[in-house]
């Protein structure tokens, strides 16, 4: 499939978990992305000894949803579940289907320190800053 075969509804996203300035291991990453009313996408990864992850890009095929003009809204989220709390790391409304469309083309890279409170940066909310 070529790359207009396929709507990208969550970029890959890469990143750094840390708890008062230290690597996270072990830490559970649940991303998932929502659209056309209840479709759903959901992946989950752990950090590694040094505190990082990587989640891949969440696609879709287009099928029709290519050509049809209706702008998108996809849903998209990131919770990070480490020693029986949750953490809200990324909340976002994706507006189109294009790769690293999040963030005007530049890829997603987060720190998210789990002692910092959620904030709203811009349309995106949680405790993760963009590096």
């Amino acid at each position: 499939m070529g790359a207009f075969d396929q709507l990208v509804l969550f970029s890959e996203v890469r990143g750094t978990v840390l708890i008062d300035g230290r690597p996270v291991q072990g830490a559970e990453l649940v991303e998932t992305a929502a659209w056309s009313g209840n479709k759903r996408a959901l992946q989950r990864t752990v950090t590694d000894e040094n505190g990082a992850f990587s989640l891949p890009a969440i696609k879709h095929p287009a099928g029709l949803r290519r050509i049809i003009t209706a702008a998108p809204t996809v849903w998209q989220e990131i919770f990070i579940n480490y020693q029986g709390v949750q953490y809200v790391a990324w909340k976002y409304g994706k507006l189109n289907y294009d790769i690293n469309g999040e963030l005007d083309g530049r890829p997603i890279n987060l720190l998210c320190e789990l002692t910092n409170p959620p904030t709203k940066d811009g349309s995106r909310y949680g405790i993760c800053k963009l590096v």
